[in-house]
């Protein structure tokens, strides 16, 4: 069953947009054709962000399978740490935050979200550039003990994620029991 408002079209829960009954009761979102300028902003600065990200992968491609020569190696060592993780943080950013858009969820879960994954991303961004700058001299022992814990925060991060994506918990139980069955003989 459809309904047709002024914002959109409406899907129910369990149902399929041509009318038949959906067996995996799937619940789909509000407006999926949504014209709002968050949604567009969000679109902008993700195609932004994976634009950025793809082309400087191009770079990266035609520099390693062309042996370009690089005039100044370290800026080149400091942009390829720095500008993939900032993009790939910036994409799962912009997903959390249409998530939270679109579900309310308590403000603090968004806030510890974009605080571990920031955390994350600065702590592995830094890892990096030092392991090009140590290369195996006093030190490199840190980098093993911060590598893990940038692995743990984008994990955390991600869970953190999962969450937000969750619906709303409903009111009634997820498992109802089932009505009882008659006790004669059956036909």
């Amino acid at each position: 069953m459809i309904r047709k408002t002024a914002r959109g079209i409406h899907f129910h829960r369990n149902r399929h947009p041509s009318g038949s009954g959906c067996p995996f009761g799937v619940p789909t979102l509000r407006n999926p054709w949504s014209d709002g300028t968050t949604d567009r902003l969000l679109f902008v600065l993700g195609a932004v962000a994976l634009v950025i990200v793809l082309g400087w992968e191009a770079v990266s491609y035609a520099v390693f399978f062309f042996r370009v020569p690089l005039a100044n190696p370290t800026a080149y060592f400091v942009a390829s740490a720095v500008i993939p993780s900032s993009g790939v943080t910036a994409l799962i950013l912009l997903i959390g935050w249409g998530i939270q858009t679109r579900r309310r969820h308590p403000p603090i879960l968004f806030l510890a979200f974009v605080l571990v994954e920031v955390a994350g991303w600065a702590i592995g961004l830094a890892t990096r550039i030092w392991f090009f700058i140590v290369l195996g001299g006093p030190g490199f022992e840190l980098l093993l003990y911060l590598s893990a814990l940038t692995t743990a925060l984008d994990l955390t991060a991600l869970f953190l994620l999962l969450v937000l994506a969750l619906p709303p918990r409903s009111a009634t139980p997820i498992l109802q029991p089932s009505p009882a069955q008659p006790s004669g003989p059956t036909p």
